[in-house]
């Protein structure tokens, strides 16, 4: 049986969403210092294999939304991808900034701060983040990888033994209050047999306190994404989610201390 790293005896935490992507464009390096600044107590980004074998921050698989170039971003270089502006988008003051490494981005994250790596792609990106990985700063509780293919969670649980591990999870519509208890169910009987060590939910209405207490029961962490509302936030803070995904960190934590 793979061993799962208990992420529940950790604390509550703000992970800012692709940076701090409500105030700044998405999985540049001017969003995740951003949400630093915020005092975010981690960052989530999304992790692409270029061409030539480097990884580099974007969501979407072609890079048309954010860098108004129409290309898919696995058939392009470092250099092509370099050359493209990531940030005017948003705005002028973000104007030619281009899209990020790994490597950048990991060279931000202060001590006792956290980067949730969310592998967009093939399994061959874990290849290469494994080098990335091994060559950081960083310490292994620091380091929190997800993903929606539970196969490539399976292969990365192997390859970063030392790693947090969690699945991530989107509902099919529509999802109802039947059928989120079959749904959380199933979650939580895949995510303990392949050994994660917990789940990310997507956002909704039917996550409650029995759903976190099971999770708990199989050593299973809980966190959710993205949360935008303040009621909501307090909410799944009580019932015990550890980790709370949004994109606008700071403010989220002032709405928490001011309850």
């Amino acid at each position: 049986m793979i061993m799962k790293d208990k992420m529940s005896k950790q604390n509550f935490h703000i992970i800012a969403h692709r940076g701090a992507c409500y105030d700044a464009p998405e999985n540049i390096l001017s969003a995740v210092k951003l949400a630093w600044e915020q005092k975010a107590d981690a960052i989530e980004v999304d992790v692409q294999l270029t061409k030539d074998g480097y990884l580099v921050l974007m969501h979407d698989l072609n890079t048309l939304r954010t860098t108004g170039v129409d290309k898919l971003l696995k058939e392009q270089t470092l250099a092509e991808l370099r050359a493209l502006d990531a940030g005017s988008w948003k705005g002028s003051q973000w104007e030619n900034e281009p899209v990020p490494t790994l490597e950048e981005i990991i060279e931000t994250v202060p001590a006792a701060k956290k980067i949730y790596i969310e592998i967009k792609g093939v399994p061959a990106c874990l290849t290469e983040l494994k080098k990335v990985i091994d060559n950081s700063h960083l310490k292994n509780d620091q380091i929190i990888m997800v993903d929606f293919d539970l196969n490539n969670l399976i292969q990365a649980k192997k390859m970063f033994p030392g790693l947090i591990i969690l699945w991530n999870f989107e509902y099919d519509r529509p999802l109802t209050e039947e059928s989120s208890k079959i749904i959380f169910s199933e979650i939580l009987g895949k995510a303990d047999k392949a050994g994660m060590d917990g789940i990310n939910l997507e956002v909704c209405d039917y996550i409650d306190a029995a759903l976190v207490k099971k999770a708990d029961e199989l050593n299973l962490s809980c966190s959710v994404w993205s949360v935008n509302n303040p009621g909501q936030a307090r909410f799944f803070k009580k019932i015990g989610i550890i980790g709370l995904t949004t994109d606008r960190p700071g403010w989220m934590r002032k709405q928490l201390e001011n309850k």
